[in-house]
């Protein structure tokens, strides 16, 4: 009589086993983890305060044309 090895996987084994046989899950946790870093390195990605915008100065035109003396007046 032989006695075969009975091995017992865990439950949450089995689950993480099923989850990641999936390949859009693999898409989505790629995904999830871009998103995160993102969000942690935000800081460095864009120095810049979008409130410190001056909106009234975007729409200006540029100095060498504010300054000009060839337009007619």
């Amino acid at each position: 009589m032989s006695t075969a090895a009975v091995v017992a996987v865990s439950p949450v084994r089995r689950a993480v086993a099923r989850f990641l046989a999936n390949p859009t899950t693999g898409i989505g946790i790629i995904l999830c983890i871009l998103v995160a870093l993102s969000a942690i390195l935000a800081p460095i990605l864009s120095p810049h305060d979008p409130i410190e915008q001056d909106v009234i100065a975007q729409l200006s035109p540029p100095q060498r044309m504010r300054e000009s003396t060839s337009r007619p007046k």
